[in-house]
C-alpha cells in the first residue's frame, strides 16, 4: 500500500506487512491437525506453533515496525495468550506495544497512547468492550491517521481499515451442528475439537482514501466481495 508523506510511508510498510500475515495465518494454519474438543477459533490455532521466522537481521527491536495492540483488561483470556501472541509478533519482525483498557472512558486515551508510541498500525480484538464502542474508536483512530487490524466485520463497517478473521457463519453452522448432535443423543465430551477451515478477508476502501492509501490490486483480489467497503 502507498501512503502519502513519512509517516503515511511508514504505516502504509505496517500494513503491507499485515497483508503478508493473511497468507502466513494460513499456511501455518494449514500445518496444524488433531483433533481435541469444540470449536476452536483461529488465533489458538495460529498459536499452536510458531510461523517461519522473518525477523530482521537485528535483534535489539529498535528498528522493527510498531504494532499497538488494544486489550481489554477485564477479559482474561487476553492476559493469558499475550506471551504467546507477543512471540508471535516477534518471529514476523513486529514490535508490539499492549495498551489495556478498562472501560469506554479509556479509549480515546488509549487510541492516543497508541499514536503517540508512533504505532504504524492498530489491532482492534474481538471483544464486547470494542465491539459496543466501535464508532467512538474508528473516530479516534482516523484522528490519528492510524490505520486499524480489525477482528470483526462490525467495527469495519465503522471506520476499521482491514478485517481478517475466521468466517463467523461457519463457526455458526458448525455451532448447530454440535447441538444437533447433542440433541441427539452424544455426549460433549466425546465429541472432537474441529479446527476453523474459512477465513474472512475485507477491506474498507473509504477509510484507506481518509488514510491517502491505496489498496493494491492484488490485495482487493484476494478479499472477499461482500466484505469490501467501497
Amino acid at each position: 500500500m502507498g501512503r502519502r508523506g513519512a509517516q503515511a510511508s511508514d504505516a502504509s510498510d505496517g500494513g503491507g506487512d499485515e497483508a503478508g500475515g493473511v497468507d502466513d495465518a494460513d499456511e501455518c494454519g494449514e500445518q496444524h491437525g488433531g483433533e481435541q474438543a469444540g470449536m476452536a477459533h483461529g488465533c489458538e490455532r495460529m498459536m499452536e506453533r510458531p510461523c517461519p521466522d522473518r525477523r530482521p537481521a537485528s535483534t535489539s527491536g529498535a528498528s522493527w515496525p510498531v504494532n499497538g495492540e488494544l486489550e481489554p483488561s477485564g477479559n482474561p483470556i487476553f492476559r493469558a495468550l499475550r506471551k504467546d501472541l507477543e512471540k508471535a509478533y516477534r518471529s514476523l519482525g513486529v514490535q508490539p506495544i499492549f495498551v489495556e483498557v478498562a472501560r469506554a472512558s479509556e479509549l480515546e486515551d488509549a487510541v492516543a497512547n497508541v499514536a503517540r508510541q508512533r504505532a504504524q498500525v492498530m489491532h482492534v480484538p474481538n471483544d464486547d468492550l470494542f465491539l459496543d464502542n466501535r464508532v467512538a474508536i474508528m473516530r479516534v483512530a482516523l484522528r490519528y491517521a492510524l490505520p486499524t487490524i480489525v477482528d470483526r466485520y462490525a467495527i469495519l463497517e465503522a471506520g476499521g481499515l482491514l478485517y481478517y478473521n475466521f468466517s463467523e457463519a461457519e463457526l455458526q453452522r458448525r455451532g448447530a451442528a454440535f447441538i444437533d448432535k447433542i440433541l441427539r443423543g452424544a455426549k460433549p465430551g466425546d465429541l472432537p475439537v474441529e479446527q476453523v477451515t474459512q477465513f474472512e478477508l475485507g477491506i474498507n476502501l473509504k477509510t484507506a482514501n481518509a488514510l491517502g492509501i491505496t489498496v493494491p490490486q492484488s490485495l482487493l483480489l484476494r478479499a472477499d466481495p461482500d466484505r469490501v467497503i467501497r
